[in-house]
């Protein structure tokens, strides 16, 4: 099987498929969050959180699981050996997937008592119970497809399929009225995308043997049960004040908050297939024990993600009011500064998900755990502390420390205890231009006003102060200008851009 390994080509595909989701969810929600109710809003964001919850549970890790040891295997050049692990890891959750049906049918009544308040609403999680099944299956199918470096395919499959989703769910929505059709539509998507996968991944091999007993299904469930617990521990640590919110406030208030949670998560499109990526290719890195590729790889990740996600972060930061009272309607801006302050805390945090490429490919997946918890705990206790007393903003303030808990935890076991020289000073010269221009535009705003025909000039504005900074600062100066260039992809000259604008960065 070729490895569509390139890594600007394999980047490139990633963010096409990245982009399209966010667009795609992005279309979905501003739709719904114009025409339908806060709380009509809030009820699909709890039902998608329920999908949510059971997805995590009963993927028990195996996504992650394939994408390392697939990767892993790659790297030693045991070709037999990727193909049984991806053959084994992919019965299993059939299997999984099969009790996760099962499971969600017998207590689509309890859940929907339980969070709806109304037993009339089961039908709504036994449809639910289709789309969990099917993701199941999904997820270890992308995970698979990333370990095996096809990274192309991956993002053309998951574009055509996932990142489509949404707008299939919202066209039955709209055309039959009734959030059941939503969950028909996104179960849809993911069936046919799932068939894809298994027809470029497994369909479409190479002729040889398969059956090998190296990585042991043991083996794999050391690596892939601490993943699946953190995952339901984080759940926990990132939904916690959504329901303090519901259980203090109201649905409507809830209904504001997740749609300005929705916007901040939006911009991980920024970051996650630059992770996609990462893992992998450390994964092959770990198995040659080649520990400077993998730091090397660490900090140029870092890099490119605080250069591309904090000067967007920080700019959507800036127009905060303008942006929620354009995308949805004026009542939403009244959550502006919630949406600042997540945003302001994402612009450095982020870098959590690269740390946890690294946790992934060298397989210390205990640590998530131990983060989780820290994570859960700090979430409940904020947000029991902040959200009676400050609304909506304290609920900020304790998701936001979620990513902050996350970021140090994972920086002492990532950096300090393994790799080490992580490059502190470019990553803080980079922030320190993004927040140069948060300040100028934010300025800006509260000198010319919120409105939304002065949105271009704010963000044209953004881009030349950003500009600016970013080349007085030389903010990339440890590194070479030829080798950074080589990472970007070279369509649209895309990358004689980036040199341009980078003319005295380095």
């Amino acid at each position: 099987m070729a490895q569509e390994n390139g890594i600007a080509s394999g980047l490139s595909y990633q963010y096409l498929s990245a982009v399209t989701f966010v667009a795609a969810g992005g279309i979905f929600y501003i739709v719904v969050a114009k025409l339908l109710s806060t709380s009509a809003l809030g009820a699909i964001s709890l039902l998608l959180a329920i999908a949510s919850l059971m997805n995590v549970a009963f993927s028990f890790g195996f996504p992650a699981a394939a994408t390392h040891f697939i990767s892993f295997h790659l790297g030693t050049g045991d070709h037999n050996e990727t193909r049984s692990v991806a053959r084994k890891i992919l019965v299993i959750s059939v299997v999984l997937s099969l009790v996760s049906l099962a499971f969600t049918l017998v207590t689509a009544r309890w859940f929907a008592i339980l969070f709806f308040h109304n037993p009339y609403d089961t039908p709504l999680i036994e449809a639910a119970s289709f789309y969990i099944a099917i993701g199941v299956l999904f997820g270890v199918l992308h995970g698979s497809a990333l370990g095996f470096q096809m990274f192309r395919t991956d993002a053309i499959i998951y574009l055509s399929s996932a990142s489509l989703s949404y707008i299939i769910g919202l066209v039955l929505l709209l055309v039959f009225h009734g959030i059941i059709y939503l969950i028909i539509g996104l179960t849809l998507s993911y069936m046919y995308g799932s068939a894809f996968y298994i027809f470029y991944v497994f369909i479409r091999k190479p002729k040889g043997r398969i059956t090998s007993s190296k990585t042991s299904l043991p083996l794999i469930l050391s690596y892939s049960w601490p993943v699946m617990l953190s995952g339901l521990i984080g759940y926990g640590s990132s939904y916690v004040d959504r329901f303090v919110v519901a259980y203090y406030l109201n649905l409507s208030t809830l209904g504001i908050y997740s749609f300005i949670l929705l916007v901040s998560s939006s911009l991980s499109f920024l970051s996650g297939p630059i992770t996609n990526v990462l893992v992998p290719k450390l994964s092959e890195y770990f198995s040659t024990d080649d520990r400077d590729k993998m730091t090397n790889g660490m900090n140029l990740s870092s890099i490119v993600t605080v250069l591309i996600y904090s000067p967007i972060a920080m700019g959507l930061a800036a127009v905060a009011p303008v942006a929620l009272t354009l995308l949805a309607r004026q009542i939403y801006a009244s959550g502006y500064i919630a949406l600042i302050i997540l945003l302001g805390t994402s612009s450095i945090f982020v870098l959590g998900g690269v740390l946890s490429s690294v946790i992934y490919a060298i397989r210390k997946t205990r640590v998530y755990v131990v983060t989780t918890i820290l994570t859960l705990a700090s979430n409940v206790a904020l947000s029991f502390l902040l959200i009676p007393r400050f609304g909506i903003m304290g609920a900020a303030v304790a998701n936001s420390s979620v990513m902050i808990v996350t970021f140090i935890v994972l920086y002492h076991y990532a950096v300090r205890t393994k790799l080490k020289n992580f490059d502190w000073n470019t990553v803080l010269k980079l922030w320190f231009s993004s927040l140069v221009m948060f300040v100028m535009v934010t300025a800006e705003r509260m000198l010319l006003g919120n409105f939304i025909h002065l949105l271009p000039l704010y963000v044209l504005s953004g881009v030349f102060y950003y500009w600016i900074a970013i080349n007085l600062t030389r903010s990339l100066r440890s590194l070479k200008r030829e080798e950074f260039l080589s990472y970007i992809p070279s369509r649209f000259s895309f990358r004689r851009i980036v040199s341009l604008f980078l003319v005295k960065a380095f």
